[in-house]
């Protein structure tokens, strides 16, 4: 075989350089969306340019018919290639991903062409005539076209038609920086196809010159000056399934009237319908559950609220947020409704609030409880008066003070009479209620400075700071007289009770407290053995114990 020197070999073969070039560095650019697809658009333009370029430079007719059928790899693949790289570039190839037999579909036709062209003398469905260029025999073929060539020819340019329109569509959509990048991918694949439209129209001015492999040199040209100017690759698209069908928040678009225009997979699914049963339907309709929202929220520009579905078990949670839509001039056209759902926020937030309740609760118990240690430190449980352990700290605090301040101090020891035949006739519970009630009419003749506590069983214990012996005595009275002016109501019973007291007075010779509360128990104990129900006083100074009983007063 026989090569020769042409300009169109130089240039065909320049453009399979330019071509390879090109694929191999988007190729190596990992980020770059459907680079797999523009690799092999560019490989396919190269191997159509480089067959181009041996055709060119045989000299013997079958050589160069034979370089023609092997351009026709690279011819019947750049349209299918072009296609697949809009899809991926806009990021609309999700459905050639799911199936792969959707791309399969798309590499029938281009596989026929390719077997009909490589067996063409057997039925001359691609070249009906092939006859040397009247103006250059040595470098064109003139080639008439069979029908499966004008078949493949439509069929190319119906691809190249749909992955235009849809790049248009996305720069249409997309930010200016996108806008531009599509617009320079147009400018580039359409050169190629000026060309082929050129040489299929007889328009070329060489009889028989193919310009579509030179002008990919342009094409070539143009997108390497895109990648390094405008980053094309690195910047790309975001189609809006990506953004808006793929969105866990649900997404619906209103129009002016309030109907759904648009509604994404989330929004489906929150509302419990199907887009079919969505699309065209007014928003009161859609959001059946809530009618009064759109109506409630139509006057204003930006709304956040939450709404309940409580028909579905557990309760769900969304959280509602309605923009207005306006066009380039400000004019309303529409609203867009964004529901997410914040169940698991919250539950998670009133099982906190739940969590939060009962601690305070606890916190409440612990509280109470503490009070109640507090008083049980201090009070006896059955009459709420002071305890006898507490009883002493304060009496022995008055003791110390009165001696301090030379300051008089008394003291009243108080027991029940007979109060075993109380719980004998009565039984315990209304003893119980008896000691309870008694404390009472003592508390009642006493100060608020006087010390009241439950010395033990059924006997009590007064301590009077500021309070002499004659004054005491004369509380005690008071005390005795309570106790026997009125039965004691227990229950369904009245129980009639007594007491026996013995008052005794700070004086010289009284050392200490327990002294003092010895003399007062001795003035009990002689009122006991006078004949109970009475009061008794001690009389430290002149040795002498007095009693008084009720009415008459003794001395003795």
């Amino acid at each position: 075989m026989t090569l020769q020197y042409t300009p169109i070999a130089v240039m065909s073969l320049l453009t399979a350089g330019l071509a390879v070039v090109l694929a191999w560095a988007v190729w190596h650019r990992r980020t770059v969306p459907g680079r797999t697809a523009f690799a092999g658009l560019m490989l396919a333009a190269g191997e159509w340019a480089l067959m181009r370029t041996l055709e060119a430079a045989a000299v013997e007719m079958t050589a160069k018919i034979f370089w023609a059928k092997l351009e026709y790899p690279g011819i019947v693949s750049v349209s299918v290639f072009w296609l697949i790289f809009v899809l991926r570039y806009t990021d609309f190839g999700s459905w050639l991903t799911r199936r792969r037999r959707h791309q399969l579909v798309l590499w029938i036709v281009p596989a026929i062409t390719l077997a009909l062209a490589l067996t063409n003398e057997w039925h001359h469905l691609i070249w009906t005539t092939i006859t040397p260029s009247p103006t250059r025999p040595t470098e064109i073929l003139i080639y008439g076209h069979g029908t499966w060539f004008w078949v493949h020819a439509v069929y190319s340019y119906t691809l190249l038609l749909v992955g235009s329109l849809w790049l248009i569509r996305a720069a249409v959509r997309s930010y200016r920086v996108y806008r531009v990048q599509s617009a320079v991918i147009l400018m580039a694949t359409a050169m190629p196809w000026i060309g082929n439209a050129i040489y299929l129209t007889g328009l070329s001015p060489i009889p028989g010159l193919d310009l579509t492999p030179l002008s990919c040199v342009l094409t070539g040209l143009l997108l390497s000056w895109a990648i390094f100017r405008y980053r094309l690759f690195d910047l790309v698209p975001v189609a809006r399934h990506t953004l808006i069908e793929n969105m866990a928040d649900g997404v619906l678009v209103l129009d002016a009237q309030n109907r759904i225009v648009d509604v994404n997979p989330a929004a489906q699914h929150l509302i419990g319908a199907g887009p079919s049963g969505l699309i065209g339907q007014s928003a009161s309709q859609a959001l059946a559950p809530w009618p009064d929202v759109v109506a409630r929220y139509c006057d204003q520009r930006d709304v956040q609220d939450e709404l309940v579905i409580d028909s579905v078990q557990p309760a769900r949670y969304l959280d509602l947020r309605i923009s207005l839509l306006v066009d380039r001039h400000g004019r309303f056209t529409g609203r867009l409704v964004v529901l997410r759902d914040i169940s698991e926020r919250k539950r998670a937030e009133i099982e906190l609030q739940q969590a939060n309740e009962r601690l305070r609760e606890r916190l409440a118990e612990i509280q109470a409880l503490q009070t109640r240690l507090r008083e049980q430190a201090v009070c006896d449980p059955l009459t709420g008066l002071f305890n006898r352990r507490h009883f002493f700290t304060l009496a022995h605090q008055a003791f110390e003070h009165a001696r301090q301040h030379e300051r008089p101090l008394a003291a009243i020891m108080i027991d029940l009479d007979h109060f075993k035949d109380v719980n004998d006739t009565y039984g315990h519970a209304v003893g119980d209620q008896v000691l309870v009630a008694a404390g009472q009419r003592i508390q009642g003749n006493l100060r608020q400075t006087d010390v009241l506590c439950r010395y033990g069983g059924e006997e009590f214990a007064v301590l009077l700071p500021g309070t002499a012996l004659d004054p005491a005595h004369q509380v005690a009275l008071r005390i005795h007289e309570s106790m026997v002016q009125a039965p004691i109501r227990a229950g369904e019973h009245d129980a009639v009770i007594s007491a026996s007291l013995g008052v005794a007075g700070l004086a010289d010779d009284v050392v200490n407290l327990d002294q003092l509360l010895v003399h007062a128990d001795l003035a009990l104990y002689a009122a006991k053995r006078a004949g109970r129900s009475r009061v008794v006083a001690y009389d430290s100074p002149t040795g002498r114990r007095i009693h008084q009983e009720t009415p008459p007063l003794e001395v003795g």
